[in-house]
């Protein structure tokens, strides 16, 4: 009897497993994914939400398949623009233009125009939005020059039909070229913002066409510098400053390069750039940058005014050299590159070291981790308090450049030879 009763409630649980899990199913053409989320000043005291809707459509056949961003789906996207008192009641109100279920779950990047990030309502809006569990941290994080809705409207996506695979694959894109941070995402910065001992630097991008100007070099740009030609006008380079939950300033590529490099941690795989030639300066040598030791940070936080002292090591491999100056065959030469390379930047950094501290008045370069290393308990590291002795540190950069190599070509053509 006792075993006949142990069937029927084995029996019973499987069945209740088997029927149950269907009640709350969504099917897939009911989803409607949002790509990217904008947000502006709105209003009075509202703020200004903007959805970017990817709009799939099932495929028949074997290859339609897959997930909700896959290749086996035909992706367009609908924009949606609304006024709202919060992030929450946005997301709702949207559901009276549209049939289908808003889903935040993909959304890969965050947009923030410039006006609200300077503003004091865009870090309390922000955090409370987290509460959404549909709101990943791991989501990007941009400013934009425009407003937030401007540049989801005027991103012309030539090469991807779904913002979410356009945004994606820039991430990536990204942290191969440096000219963005690559660590640009809402839970980093709502961590250094909590901290309050450093600045954060996000992504910033825009649409539109402000001043086109000759930089010193490749990435001496802020966005809407450059005047590529395109059928998009899109141009994403450089940094949002934000301190204390609002933004506060601005790098251009080059600044936020040499950020990534004074960093301890390498963010970056290789960049390439462009040096004046130190003994032709008509010309410009082409170079690709690597960083594959880490640097080298010293603080002495003994007295009241901080010291600092850094040593970047970096590989440089010359791709081209225009003045035709006989660089691979003559070490004495190289000794007068390597040297012009490691002052060029240990000025742009001091500059860029000097900018944060009077400008910004914090450190963007996460030195507050190796101040930490000097103090036993985490009481006695927030009694120095590092966010106000970081303005007046005396900082000493050094660069450790290696050149190792000049290319295929064992020596560059004579130059007479070439123009007979």
């Amino acid at each position: 009897m006792k075993n006949k009763n142990k069937i029927l409630v084995c029996l019973f649980i499987s069945s209740s497993i088997l029927f149950t899990g269907c009640w709350d199913k969504v099917e897939f053409e009911e989803q409607g994914y949002v790509g990217a989320i904008g947000i502006d000043n709105g209003p009075k005291n509202s703020i200004r939400v903007t959805f970017q809707i990817v709009k799939t459509v099932s495929q028949s056949g074997p290859s339609a398949t897959g997930s909700a961003m896959g290749s086996s789906e035909k992706a367009t996207s609908e924009i949606i623009t609304i006024n709202s008192p919060d992030f929450f009641s946005a997301r709702d109100l949207v559901g009276i233009a549209i049939t289908r279920k808003i889903t935040l779950s993909h959304s890969r990047v965050l947009i923030v125009g410039e006006d609200f990030a300077k503003s004091y309502k865009f870090y309390p809006i922000l955090e409370a939005s987290l509460r959404d569990e549909e709101m990943r941290r791991s989501m990007g994080l941009m400013i934009t020059r425009e407003t937030a809705e401007e540049f989801i409207n005027n991103n012309k996506m030539i090469l991807e039909s779904s913002p979410t695979k356009f945004y994606q694959l820039m991430t990536q894109r990204w942290k191969q070229i440096g000219y963005v941070p690559p660590r640009s995402n809402i839970n980093r910065f709502i961590q250094r913002t909590e901290q309050g001992e450093s600045i954060f630097i996000a992504n910033y991008g825009t649409t539109k066409i402000f001043s086109v100007k000759g930089g010193k070099n490749e990435s001496d740009y802020l966005p809407g510098e450059i005047g590529m030609t395109s059928k998009t006008s899109t141009e994403i380079i450089g940094s949002a400053v934000l301190k204390d939950g609002k933004m506060v300033g601005r790098l251009n590529g080059d600044e936020t390069r040499l950020v990534s490099m004074l960093r301890s941690t390498p963010e970056f795989q290789s960049i390439l750039y462009s040096q004046v030639d130190p003994l032709d300066p008509k010309y410009m040598i082409g170079m690709r940058l690597k960083k594959d030791k880490k640097t080298k940070i010293y603080i002495d936080t003994n007295k009241d005014v901080p010291l600092i002292d850094v040593t970047v090591p970096i590989t440089i491999e010359v791709l081209s050299i225009p003045s035709f100056v006989n660089y691979p065959e003559d070490t004495e030469k190289q000794t007068i590159l390597k040297n012009a390379i490691e002052n060029e930047f240990e000025t742009s950094s001091l500059n860029l070291v000097e900018k944060t501290q009077k400008e910004f008045k914090g450190d963007p370069f996460l030195w507050e981790n190796e101040a930490r290393k000097n103090f036993l308990t985490y009481n006695a590291y927030k009694n120095y308090s590092w966010s106000a002795k970081y303005p007046e540190a005396n900082v000493k950069i050094h660069y450790k450049v290696t050149i190792r190599g000049f290319g295929k070509a064992l020596k560059p053509p004579n130059k007479e030879s070439e123009t007979q």
